[in-house]
């Protein structure tokens, strides 16, 4: 199973969260007016800070979108092996060796590709509830 690519992402978003958060306690950032993916973390008072803010900003919501899209149920991605998890031997391989055919992986693609634009939306807001459980964005 290749779920080491999603679990990197979910801990550099946590590792980001927690950079941002202690910025945060140390009146360095605060929460912005409205988020983006370029915009999770506002910069008080300028200079150097702005850049961190950015850097941050973007690390945190490219990995929260790169390890929820590779947590997708569909082949290829690593998220198709995990329903494998809850099968008997036998019939995991027969899944396992079905879904490696370029069709469904092609198709699997395009499922995700087209899907997953509906679903990153409210994740990135609820990740920035999380991290800012006092705010509330839409």
């Amino acid at each position: 199973m290749s779920l080491a690519g999603p679990t990197a992402n979910l801990l550099l978003v946590i590792t980001a969260a927690l950079v941002i958060r202690g910025g945060v306690a140390l009146h360095i950032f605060d929460a912005p007016d409205s988020v983006g993916f370029t915009h999770i973390v506002h910069a008080v008072n300028g200079g150097i800070a702005i850049f961190f803010a950015k850097l941050l900003s973007i690390i945190f919501s490219l990995n929260l979108l790169l390890g929820a899209f590779n947590l997708l149920p569909v082949p290829p991605l690593d998220g198709a092996s995990l329903p494998l998890l809850f099968l008997s031997r036998n019939l995991a391989q027969r899944v396992f060796t079905l879904t490696r055919h370029p069709t469904f992986r092609t198709v699997g693609l395009l499922i995700a590709w087209r899907g997953f634009g509906a679903l990153y939306h409210p994740l990135q807001l609820s990740a920035v509830h999380l991290l800012y459980p006092e705010t509330s964005y839409y």
